[in-house]
């Protein structure tokens, strides 16, 4: 009797339990694929060990600082452990670890976000109670938002639309919770300070934040219980914790504010293309909302109107309306820019207000709306769990730095040929101080050729390759930063570091063959070979297609973390073209070493 009895205390409401034991599901099942062997790009974790290694000036600001802020107290928690322990001496350990191989620092990143994200699941759960729904519907709303699979797979890596996505969801839920009870002045302070959290992560945020301001402000207004000037006075209120907020977590943008805004323009050219039209929409925005694992799923992008149409509760009635129809709006602005990244706060927002507007059916007299109520919650959380699976399936499937590495040293030593891959980190191959310096080289030209200075190396990683020798001479594709690939050098508004415009002789396969680049490790060969969006990238895999020996193919499957085909080229008996005989004979096309002096082309 005594075990029954505990066992049925498991079912009584408890807030704080249910609130960790949400929490907890959530955080564990984002953890568990943290370490799936690989960098997504955005991915800055030297600005958090610069900020470690007490150089607080950012690099870029691409993104606004308080993602690298968060890394580098991950980071810093991550150290102190390994002090505990006896697992690491000293600081100066700690950058040999970082220059050897960041694996660690990265996950530790990860961990950070996905505590912030796993927010989400008691988010929804307190809204669930407040409007008192039952305790089991309650639960099921939490699981269903804790489970989203877009949520899932964006906290496997330390990029800033975690924290907007939660800090979205939160102004959200104080939203609701004001329309219901607009004598709540509290909860206006809640819309505030959670809308300026969303902001500190990603100015993005404002693509959710002004429709859900509108929709409050105007349900607000209608409300018979409500005075004008004290919505007003809310509103106010709202507006002026947000700001604050959004000063304090921004203070190290404010400091550098000049090139904070230098910054944002070129990332207004990278990402409004203003091309937006139905076929446009179809084919790029479509794929995104419909994917199961990073964007509403055909479940949730089915069910939310419906959800929406049926729901009960007047509030989440009208944003779900308001959030469709800015997701709409966003996409057709970005054209055929849209990508899972920018919607991530919808998915999160919508999936919750769709589940809260299915759970406030399940209480209704009509049998119908009961089974509708049932159907709805039951059908998100299933899709919600099958897209999770998909996800964690590929994060545990093996890496392609595995894979890649096993079939690049039957082809390559640490004295050559000399490797050029898409991607150096998923090569599995560390580079060694050469590969190193004319990567570098090539950026110090680059900065000169635009009048613009570089953030400086670190001497001390430097000293670290040259100390420990090895490495491979691997250097990577000279890409351009995503959204300038279609951009005329021209055309680009802002020139920042590592964001250099198009360089049209870079993409000529005899530029590198008379550098000694005789391997090339290319992914996505099929989609760079016929794109003819980007006619440099196109006419450069062709040549290799054309000109060179597939030594192998290497299928690593993991779409979702960016890694699937990788073809592995060998280019040391590939024919000569005249442009190669007239590069050979010319200094121009030699990268400076570190010393500043031309490479001789014998």
């Amino acid at each position: 009797m005594r075990l029954e009895a505990q066992v049925n205390k498991l079912f009584i409401p408890n807030l704080k339990r249910d609130l960790i034991v949400i929490y907890v599901i959530g955080l564990l099942v984002r953890l568990a694929g943290v370490s799936w062997g690989g960098i997504n790009e955005d991915e800055f974790i030297n600005k958090a060990v610069r900020f470690l290694s007490g150089d607080p000036k950012p690099i870029d600001f691409f993104y606004p600082q308080l993602t690298s802020i968060i890394s580098a107290i991950a980071c810093g928690i991550m150290f102190l452990f390994g002090r505990f322990f006896g697992l690491i001496d000293s600081i100066n350990e700690l950058k040999e670890i970082y220059y050897a191989n960041d694996e660690i620092f990265r996950v530790a990143s990860r961990c950070a976000h996905s505590a912030i994200a796993a927010l989400a699941g008691p988010i929804s759960y307190l809204v669930a109670r407040y409007f008192g729904f039952a305790y089991r519907v309650a639960l099921i709303v939490a699981l269903t938002t804790t489970l989203s699979p877009a949520s899932i797979w964006f906290s496997h890596f330390a990029k800033p639309q975690n924290g907007m996505a939660v800090g979205a969801l939160a102004a959200t839920a104080f939203a609701i919770a004001y329309m219901n009870d607009v004598q709540q002045r509290k909860f206006a302070v809640g819309i505030g300070i959670s809308a300026g959290v969303a902001i500190a992560f990603m100015q993005s945020a404002i693509f959710i934040l002004i429709p859900l301001a509108v929709t409050t402000f105007v349900h607000s207004l209608t409300d018979p219980r409500a005075k004008t000037q004290n919505v007003l006075a809310d509103s106010g209120i709202a507006t002026a914790f947000m700001g604050g907020t959004w000063v304090v977590l921004s203070a190290l943008d404010l400091l550098y504010f000049a090139e904070f805004l230098e910054y944002q323009v070129l990332q207004s050219q990278l990402s409004l293309r203003s091309n937006g039209d139905f076929g446009t929409l179809y084919n790029h925005a479509f794929p995104v909302a419909i994917s199961s694992t990073q964007g509403f799923g055909p479940i949730t992008l089915i069910l939310a109107p419906i959800a929406a149409a049926f729901s009960r509760v007047r509030p989440i009635k009208w944003l779900s309306i308001a959030f469709m129809v800015s997701a709409f709006v966003l996409a057709w602005t970005v054209g055929d820019r849209v990508m899972p990244r920018l919607f991530l706060h919808f998915i999160i927002a919508l999936l919750a207000l769709s589940a809260l507007s299915f759970a406030s059916l399940t209480d209704q007299k009509q049998l119908f709306l009961q089974r509708v109520g049932w159907i709805g919650m039951a059908a998100l959380l299933v899709g919600n769990c099958w897209g999770t699976a998909l996800i964690l399936r590929q994060a545990w499937s093996p890496s392609a730095p595995t894979l890649v590495s096993q079939a690049l040293r039957e082809l390559v030593t640490p004295k050559g040929p000399m490797v050029m891959a898409s991607y150096v980190r998923e090569t599995g191959l560390q580079p060694n101080a050469m590969a190193e310096a004319l990567a570098y080289a090539r950026h110090e030209q680059l900065a000169e050729k635009y009048g613009i200075s570089i953030p400086s190396r670190s001497p001390e990683r430097m000293e670290y390759l040259r100390a420990q020798g090895g490495g491979y001479p691997i250097i990577g594709m000279p890409w351009v930063i995503g959204g300038l690939e279609t951009t005329k050098p021209e055309d680009v508004k802002v020139i920042k570091p590592y964001a250099w415009p198009v360089q049209p002789e870079e993409w000529d396969l005899d530029y590198w063959l008379v550098k000694g680049v005789k391997i090339y490790v290319t992914r996505n060969l099929a989609f760079y070979a016929s794109n003819k969006a980007t006619e440099f990238y196109r006419s450069f895999h062709q040549e290799l297609l054309d000109r060179c020996k597939l030594a192998n193919h290497v299928n690593a499957d993991r779409p979702l973390f960016f890694q699937t085909d990788y073809h592995i080229f060998d280019c040391r008996e590939a024919p000569e073209s005249p442009t190669g005989e007239v590069l050979r004979h010319s200094l121009l096309y030699y990268p400076r070493e570190a010393t500043g002096q031309a490479q001789s082309p014998g």
